[in-house]
């Protein structure tokens, strides 16, 4: 399946598949439109982007001309996708790459893009996928920014955190309710120990790997 990756305008990535059914449409004799079909498609298909402004009228006419007919090579077919992502999405580069290649923080555990993220340091999941930039020097076009990998991985953290801060609030109302002053000096130590997770536990790494290893001692992964 050919994969094409995308530069977004913020650096970030987009990773699209052509679907091998697609690719063989396109590359064979199409759907077998004659003219007034695809006359009619291209009406069609600029009366819906008139709407939300989209697809210029020389990009609509050869999308619909290649469903219709048929008749692209690959690199073609691959470049009309290209110029799609440009025109319709605002991305600003592109370039051709082996989906087999990319790194487990786009294609997901076992290449399961739909597995669930998690927090545990030995699952090779998409956890990372946000962090993931534009890099022209690799072969697959991308890389894992670490700053941007920590700041997703203090917001997974701070998630977590956040639950406990509702915990210990509960205990020291209860404590209030009782009375018991040590209780509560204890409750609000820890909680403040929370609340400083940010600006005090280090998170600096070389590598994704080595960072989601790292988590704040007593604070449940789950």
């Amino acid at each position: 399946m050919k994969t094409i990756i995308h530069k977004k305008v913020d650096n970030g990535i987009a990773v699209q598949r052509i679907s091998d059914k697609h690719l063989a449409l396109v590359t064979g004799r199409g759907l077998g439109w004659d003219n007034q079909q695809i006359a009619r498609e291209i009406e069609k298909l600029s009366i819906d982007y008139q709407t939300y402004p989209l697809m210029g009228a020389e990009l609509c006419e050869a999308w619909v001309e290649s469903i219709g007919r048929g008749g692209l090579t690959e690199a073609q077919a691959v470049e009309l996708f290209q110029r799609r992502g440009r025109e319709v999405d605002g991305y600003i580069d592109d370039a051709e790459v082996d989906y087999d290649a990319l790194p487990y923080h786009i294609k997901g555990k076992n290449n399961d893009s739909d597995h669930i993220t998690c927090n545990k340091g030995d699952c090779q999941d998409r956890y990372f996928r946000n962090a993931m930039v534009w890099d022209s020097t690799s072969a697959v076009r991308c890389n894992c920014d670490i700053p941007k990998a920590i700041d997703c991985h203090m917001n997974g953290i701070r998630v977590i955190r956040n639950t406990e801060l509702v915990t210990r609030d509960i205990t020291f109302m209860r404590a209030l309710e009782a009375g018991d002053a040590s209780a509560q000096a204890v409750i609000s130590t820890e909680k403040q120990t929370l609340r400083d997770i940010p600006q005090t536990f280090d998170l600096s790494s070389d590598s994704p790997e080595e960072l989601k290893q790292k988590w704040p001692e007593g604070l449940p992964k789950e």
